[in-house]
């Protein structure tokens, strides 16, 4: 299985490390066409499990991968051989556009 993440909800800020302070993550499933928001530890769970998790940008897919150890696992993506920032770059999640 496989979910876009389309939203992550993190403190604004200059932080250390803001992988690790988003608290929730907005996803859209394309076999199912259903969207929802996870927790943290929910979806690490879900990756960790065997399950897909990317992000879809101007038609270029990143790959997430679970990263940190636990508790403060989180997820990053990699593309092109790099570590990036696209989930800290999503924008909040807004219920109601979930």
């Amino acid at each position: 299985m496989a979910k876009q993440i389309i939203c992550a909800n993190k403190p604004s800020g200059n932080l250390h490390n803001p992988h690790e302070t988003v608290t929730d993550y907005g996803w859209h499933d394309d076999i199912t066409n259903t969207n929802g928001i996870w927790d943290r530890q929910t979806m690490v769970d879900w990756v960790n499990a065997g399950n897909r998790a990317y992000v879809g940008n101007n038609g270029k897919v990143s790959e997430c991968a679970v990263r940190g150890i636990p508790p403060r696992q989180f997820l990053q993506t990699h593309a092109d051989g790099y570590w990036n920032d696209n989930i800290v770059n999503l924008p909040n999640c807004i219920v109601s556009n979930i």
